[in-house]
């Protein structure tokens, strides 16, 4: 897993802010001069790591050894980091690293309600709990991250900054039987002369019932994902070339 995911790092101008546990926590840093794109590229990075996990996932399955589980979380800082030093060796303190994490985070109780295959790997829902559901009184967050990457709200916001990004509805299955689901499709400029597609899933945040992880209502909040399912893109393609012929 390290070998491509470092060689990732260099062809997207990252760095490796260290390594702690089974986490990879990767910066790209934004300086005076041209324009850099770090949240546009961060993404199109961050899907390339899902990539890999797939082909370990095939590779595992043959060899009948466990799958390598990966949630990614990108968020934006649009100030200068902190650091600490240990001699020559620097630690970045910043507040975005522990966001990125909490992003990155998978509930137990929330792979309940993944029973069949879908397009996307990143959910978030605000359960309402009571006594019954577990000693949980009140409304909590539950999130489900499993081979996805979720977006930051605030690193969505600079996102349409960077790059321009279009806007579709897709009528494509969810948790609840199929809805429209907005997506936002741009192209990341990775050189000088290559450029990568990124298509972001933007997605009402549910409220459930915690005791039976039942649909309640959608509320007004949004989450956002980097969509990482090649039949996504092939569907954005078709509604971009129809758009383009009408």
């Amino acid at each position: 897993f390290y070998d491509p995911v470092n060689k990732l790092i260099a062809k997207y101008g990252a760095s490796k802010i260290f390594i702690e546990g089974d986490a990879i926590i990767l910066g790209l840093e934004e300086r005076d001069g041209p324009a850099c794109f770090p949240v546009a590229r961060a993404c199109v990075l961050a899907r390339e790591i899902t990539v890999i996990v797939r082909a370990f996932h095939q590779q595992s399955s043959a060899l009948q050894l466990p799958a390598l589980e990966l949630g990614i979380g990108i968020t934006h800082q649009d100030s200068a980091p902190m650091y600490l030093f240990d001699g020559e060796s620097r630690i970045m303190i910043s507040d975005a690293i522990n966001r990125a994490d909490r992003l990155s985070s998978c509930s137990h109780r929330t792979r309940k309600l993944m029973g069949e295959k879908l397009p996307f790997s990143v959910f978030l829902f605000r359960a309402r709990g009571d006594a019954d559901s577990g000693g949980v009184d009140g409304d909590f967050i539950l999130q489900y991250n499993v081979g996805g990457v979720q977006l930051e709200q605030r690193a969505f916001q600079r996102l349409r900054q960077e790059i321009s990004l279009q806007e579709f509805e897709i009528p494509l299955p969810d948790i609840w039987g199929e809805r429209l689901v907005r997506l936002y499709s741009g192209l990341v400029p990775v050189t000088t002369d290559v450029f990568q597609p990124i298509v972001i899933r933007e997605a009402a945040v549910p409220l459930i019932d915690a005791r039976d992880l039942s649909l309640l209502s959608w509320t007004d909040h949004a989450y956002y994902e980097v969509c990482t399912s090649d039949d996504v893109y092939q569907l954005v393609e078709q509604a971009r070339q129809r758009a383009a012929i009408t």
